[in-house]
Formats: C-alpha cells, structure tokens, sequence
C-alpha cells in the first residue's frame, strides 16, 4: 500500500531521480492510485536551470500494487513510477521532461481536458 512520504522513480528525463511524497491532490484518498496527481519534493536531482529545490507535482503511471480493470484483467508493476511537471500559475502546467521512459496506462487516457497528460501518453513509447 503506498503511504504518505513514501519515495517515487521517475520515468521521464527531467533531471529528478527520485522524489518523496507530500501529498495527494486534491484528493481524500491518502495513497495514490494509478493516474492521479501527487504533490512531491525531489531527493536525488540534478540541479539544472528548470529544477530547483522546491515542491512539484507528479502524474502517477504505474505502482507497485496489483490493480484490477473493469474488464476483469489485473497487472502489476514493478516500480512506482510517475512524471514530473511544474504548476506555473492556477491553470498553466508545464512537463518537465522531454520524453517517459517505459510504457503508460491505458488509465491515464481517462483524464480529460488537459493537453499536458495527452502529450504524456504521446511520448511514452507504448501503453499496457
């Protein structure tokens, strides 16, 4: 079961690593689950022009616990993995990586209305 501060892989190649978990957004759920939103300060980085040392937010893509589809098939992950992106302003989102490493979700195409988390799944190689 993921748990609040619990430390998350990155699968983009923005110069974080891995990354601690504050908390969820906008959610009363205390754990994430597949293609949420989590609020995360980075612990091992590469500190660039773009990353600095301050709270970003994160997209779930896959985790560690085994999770059941409507259709009845289950997966499961190896690793908790999720992007990394910046909150610039109320409505303003910006990736922070240039391409995900790995495979997404066919969940993460269920969010709708934002063009952020389609050019995710766009740049991601393959989806499962």
């Amino acid at each position: 079961m993921q748990q609040s501060e619990m430390i998350w892989l990155s699968a983009d190649n923005s110069k974080i690593y891995t990354a601690k978990q504050i908390n969820v957004y906008k959610s009363r759920q205390p754990f994430p689950m597949l293609a949420s939103q989590i609020i995360i300060y980075p612990r091992k980085y590469k500190m660039t022009r773009r990353i600095k040392k301050r709270a970003y937010c994160g997209l779930v893509l896959s985790v560690k616990k085994r999770l059941k589809r409507p259709n009845g098939h289950s997966f499961k992950s190896n690793l908790n993995r999720l992007v990394v992106y910046s909150r610039e302003g109320k409505h303003r989102l910006r990736f922070l990586g240039s391409r995900v490493y790995g495979g997404c979700c066919r969940e993460l195409r269920t969010i709708r209305g934002r063009a952020l988390f389609q050019k995710i799944i766009s740049y991601s190689k393959h989806s499962y």
